[in-house]
C-alpha cells in the first residue's frame, strides 16, 4: 500500500468515525440509549482523534489550509488541555496555600524554654494536646493527651512525675491548677 493510498484509507476511517460518533451523540441526546457496552463509545472517539492526528501528521506539509486547520486541532486541542489542566492544579495551590498552611498550624496553650504544650497539628489528626521538650535546634514529643474540651492558655507548667508510661504535670491558667496526665 503506497503513502497515497495510506492517506486515503486514513480520511476513510476519520470520516466513518465521525458519523458513528455524530450517530451515537444523536441516540444519546434523543434517545437517552448508546452503542453496546460503554467501551465502544470510548474506542470510537479515541479513534477518530487519533485518526485526525495521523492525517494531520501525513497532510501536514501539502494540505489545503481548512485541512490544516481542522485536523490541527487533533494535535494541538489534547495539549491545549493537557496545559489547562497543569495550569489548574498550579493554580489552586498557589491560591489554596495560605488556607492549608493557616489549617496545619496549631494552637499553644504554653511555651517556655523548656516546654511547650500545643494542639496536634494537621487536617487529618485527631484532637490531642501533645508536651514537647524543647532543645537547642530540635524538639522532642514526650507526651500526649486527649482533648475533649478546648483547654485555657496556661501561665504555669511543672512537672509532677515522670514514669515509663505517663507523665504528669501541673498546669495553671493563673485562676485555677489543673492535673494533665501526658501519655508516653
Amino acid at each position: 500500500m503506497n503513502k497515497h493510498n495510506y492517506q486515503k484509507l486514513l480520511v476513510y476511517i476519520h470520516v466513518i468515525l465521525l458519523i458513528l460518533l455524530v450517530v451515537d451523540i444523536f441516540l444519546i441526546v434523543r434517545f437517552d440509549m448508546s452503542y453496546c457496552t460503554y467501551w465502544l463509545d470510548r474506542v470510537i472517539a479515541f479513534g477518530w482523534l487519533m485518526s485526525g492526528l495521523l492525517i494531520f501528521a501525513s497532510y501536514r506539509r501539502k494540505g489545503k489550509v481548512w485541512s490544516k486547520l481542522y485536523y490541527g486541532t487533533f494535535l494541538f486541542y489534547p495539549i491545549t488541555c493537557a496545559l489547562a489542566f497543569f495550569i489548574d492544579r498550579v493554580f489552586f495551590a498557589i491560591i489554596a496555600s495560605p488556607l492549608i498552611t493557616i489549617l496545619l498550624i496549631p494552637d499553644v496553650y504554653y511555651s517556655d524554654s523548656k516546654y511547650e504544650i500545643r494542639e496536634n497539628s494537621g487536617i487529618m489528626t485527631s484532637k490531642q494536646l501533645i508536651l514537647i521538650e524543647k532543645r537547642t535546634l530540635v524538639e522532642k514529643l514526650i507526651g500526649t493527651e486527649s482533648l475533649t474540651e478546648t483547654p485555657a492558655k496556661y501561665s504555669n507548667l511543672k512537672i509532677i512525675r515522670e514514669t515509663t508510661d505517663k507523665i504528669e504535670s501541673l498546669v495553671s491558667d493563673g485562676k485555677t491548677q489543673s492535673v494533665i496526665m501526658f501519655q508516653k
